[in-house]
């Protein structure tokens, strides 16, 4: 069962096998960096076993994307320094340029021009740490625009 998309999420997997398969990490990455998961996984991989780490582990995520021009930021607060929501960064901040974000405190998901790219919707996860890039350009977001409802009106 695929996701529902909303204005502030869209459905994607960049796994080539449509699997879900705690891959998020991969998944994020790939997209953001503008990749094929498989090259993705390959490089972290390779960074992986060079360092003596697993692809998922923070370690190797910040080596991984500092290496390709990411820098990691703090986690983003609200004006009372309070934690905001994955939702709310987008919003926000996320509303323009690509984020490689935390959201909650297990799962990387990809923030575009305030569109969650993920295959779950997790808008509503806290936000954690994020990285980003000045000069990555967001992926081309493809969705079926709905059709307007046609209205009678009877006199």
């Amino acid at each position: 069962m695929l996701a529902i998309e909303t204005p502030n999420f869209h459905f994607h997997n960049a796994n080539p096998k449509g699997k879900k398969a705690a891959d998020c990490v991969v998944r994020a990455i790939a997209v953001a960096l503008g990749q094929t998961w498989e090259e993705t996984m390959r490089e972290m991989t390779e960074l992986g076993i060079k360092h003596g780490l697993v692809f998922n582990e923070d370690k190797l995520i910040d080596l991984y994307l500092n290496k390709k021009g990411w820098f990691k930021m703090k986690e983003p607060r609200d004006c009372d320094n309070k934690k905001i929501s994955v939702e709310r960064f987008a919003k926000g901040r996320g509303s323009s340029g690509v984020f490689v974000a935390r959201a909650g405190s297990h799962h990387l998901t990809l923030i575009a021009d305030g569109v969650v790219w993920d295959t779950w919707d997790c808008s509503k996860k806290t936000m954690h740490s994020f990285y980003t890039n000045p000069m990555a350009k967001a992926p081309k977001l493809e969705r079926e625009q709905p059709k307007p409802e046609k209205r009678r009106f009877t006199l």
